[in-house]
Parts: structure tokens; C-alpha cells; sequence
């Protein structure tokens, strides 16, 4: 008896798992929830987009759906090898949320998404870039990206939150919002985001799926947990580094912005844009950065195993005295250039 669906639809470019798997469900008349216990996963749906790559479920949905394996990977945010390596921090007192995975609101290890109105109207479907706290606007329309309901103000929520029903119309359905029911693809046009916005956005989603670039979303998401961090040592980086025009604003229930995953949507735009303009003048811009802050020994030691040419940058920033090789610029283009990700470097210098 063959396993293959009756209803089988290819994937749309770009498209997240649950948000295609709930399109098979439905032309096949069954929940998500249904359609993955006929496959013999015992797992609860709503983690489906956190599966990693090697999941032996990924075989079962590709043999289900007659796709190759390699395609359901890559509607996964583990098919983003720069990103989806061993976390370089970890919060204590539990497991952290997922690494550049949006987080929602106060709820500790719940994951929130974000939109491009014209995009869901277009096609219909989720995008695996908006789980993802590296995009924050769309490339194809030049807007930023959305993170709530135009009409009622609730956060947009990810279609793993229709898992568990069966579905007429999923086209239709995604594009409503889940608090009032109506449709946040039917509303005025998202912000338009500017030059220097668009181009950091486009150097960074074209390094994520390149595994060799691991070693620099390390270090990035290190530099983004110092700086948003609630501290003395975060504050004195961000008023020193962000304009008075970037206001920093966090959906995390304190206020504070605790998590780079915590920030809303132009919030992290501006703070990806200071945090890659560190590599300008390497590593001189980052030293006299890192020493005009306090207690800054005790924030950097709370990371281990980053790459050599970041942490001899580091340990010259902790030594008042010492200066940084004249070598180390080239070390830094040398690596950048063999791993892949020299297109950042050359963006924090055309925009100091």
C-alpha cells in the first residue's frame, strides 16, 4: 500500500513547515494533529517547526508528500546552518528559548512571529524568515516587517496555532489574525524601511545558510546579548552607539529589552545595524567601544569558545594599556573571505 497522500502540494518558495504541512492537511480533509499521528509522530504539532534536520520524521513527511527529503529541511529554521549551531549562551535557571527565534511578549520560551501584509496577500502562505529575529523587512516589497494585528493590536501569531483543526480554506485563514478574526493582509501598507535597513537585511539573509559563517552569527549574537542585556554595561552602549532618533523598544513584559529576541521589529534593525558596524576599522572601533564601558570584564567572561580572532580583540580591550596588532585587520579579511560572510565587513565599512 503506498504511503503517498492524495493531496500532496509542492511547497512555496520561502514557505515555513507548518504553514505547508497544514496546507497538505487540509486538501487531504484532516488536522495536522491527524495527519502526524497517521505518520507515526507522537510529538506535540505545535513543535514542529522546531524540529532539527536529522528528525526521522522529516523522512516520513517527505515519502508522505513524494518530496525529497532536502526540501522539508528546508523549511525549517534548522536548515539555517549559520544560525542553528550549539547556542553561545544559555539562560540560567532552565533551557533557553530558541537562538533568533522571535519570543512573545513575557511568555518565557514562546514563540512569536512577524508579516509582510503584502506578501500573506499575495500567496497566502507563512514564510520561514518571519519566525527569524535576523529579517526585519521584506526584500521583495521594501517595508518592514509587522508584528501585530492592524485592527486589534494583539501580536500576529504563527500558523502552528491552526494545527489542531481542519481546515477549509488555510489561503485564507493565515491571513487572519487570531484574536479578532479579521484579515491583517486587508490593511494599508507596512512602513517602508529605508536603504541602510534593506541592505542589512539582504547581507545577513544571504549568510544564514551558509554553515562556514557559523563562527560570525557567534560572535554577533554575543555582541546583541551584552548590548540588551537590562544593565549599566548595556545602556552605556546603546546611548553611545544607537542615535537619539532609535528609540529601543521591547515586547518583553517588563519593558526592558532583556533579549535581542525580545526587540520589536525596527528595534532590531537598528541594533543589528550597531552591532555590524563593529567590524568597521577592526578591530580599533570595537576596542574603544568595549573600554569606554563599565564592568566589562565580568559581562564578556560570561561567554566561552568564541573564535581567536574575536576574543584577542576582546582580551586587548580589557587591558588599558595594550594595543591591538596592526596584523589583526588582515587576520580578520582573511577569515571573513574564507568563510563566506566578507559581504558584512564590507557593509559596517560603507556605513560607519
Amino acid at each position: 500500500m503506498s504511503s503517498l497522500l492524495p493531496w500532496h502540494p509542492r511547497r512555496f518558495n520561502d514557505e515555513i513547515l507548518s504553514s505547508w504541512i497544514l496546507r497538505i492537511a487540509a486538501g487531504n480533509n484532516v488536522s495536522v494533529r491527524s495527519l502526524c499521528a497517521w505518520l507515526g509522530n507522537d510529538q506535540p504539532v505545535a513543535a514542529l517547526d522546531r524540529m532539527v534536520y536529522t528528525s526521522p520524521f522529516i523522512d516520513s513527511i517527505a515519502e508522505a508528500i513524494g518530496a525529497e527529503k532536502e526540501q522539508v529541511i528546508e523549511c525549517l529554521p534548522s536548515s539555517l546552518h549559520g544560525l542553528s549551531r550549539t547556542p553561545v549562551y544559555r539562560i540560567r535557571g532552565g533551557t533557553a528559548p530558541m537562538q533568533w527565534h522571535l519570543w512573545q511578549d513575557g511568555s518565557y520560551g514562546a514563540m512569536s512571529n512577524q508579516y509582510c501584509p503584502a506578501c500573506l496577500e499575495e500567496k497566502g502562505h507563512h514564510q520561514l524568515p518571519w519566525s527569524i529575529s535576523i529579517y526585519t523587512c521584506c526584500l521583495k516589497h521594501s517595508c518592514f516587517l509587522r508584528e501585530s494585528c492592524p485592527h486589534c493590536g494583539k501580536s500576529f501569531r504563527s500558523a502552528s496555532r491552526f494545527l489542531n483543526w481542519s481546515l477549509g480554506n488555510p489561503g485564507k485563514d493565515l491571513q487572519r489574525c487570531a484574536y479578532c478574526n479579521r484579515s491583517v493582509a486587508n490593511c494599508a501598507p507596512s512602513e517602508q524601511a529605508d536603504k541602510k535597513t534593506l541592505r542589512m537585511c539582504h547581507v545577513l539573509g544571504s549568510l544564514v545558510r551558509k554553515s562556514s559563517c557559523e563562527s560570525f552569527f557567534e560572535v554577533l549574537a554575543r555582541l546583541l546579548y551584552v548590548m540588551c542585556r537590562p544593565s549599566t554595561l548595556a545602556e552605556n552602549l546603546r546611548s553611545q552607539m544607537l542615535p537619539g532618533s532609535h528609540q529601543i523598544t521591547s515586547r518583553h513584559s517588563s519593558g526592558a529589552p532583556m533579549n535581542f529576541e525580545y526587540l520589536d521589529v525596527k528595534s532590531r534593525a537598528y541594533m543589528l545595524q550597531a552591532v555590524v558596524s563593529l567590524f568597521a576599522d577592526w578591530p580599533n572601533y570595537l576596542i574603544e567601544t568595549l573600554r569606554s564601558t563599565n564592568q566589562l570584564h565580568y559581562h564578556l567572561h560570561l561567554f566561552k569558545d568564541l573564535p581567536s580572532w574575536y576574543e584577542r580583540a576582546e582580551r586587548v580591550a580589557m587591558i588599558p594599556c595594550s594595543k591591538p596588532n596592526p596584523s589583526e585587520r588582515d587576520k580578520l579579511l582573511h577569515v571573513a573571505t574564507r568563510q563566506g560572510w566578507i559581504t558584512a565587513v564590507q557593509f559596517a565599512e560603507e556605513n560607519p
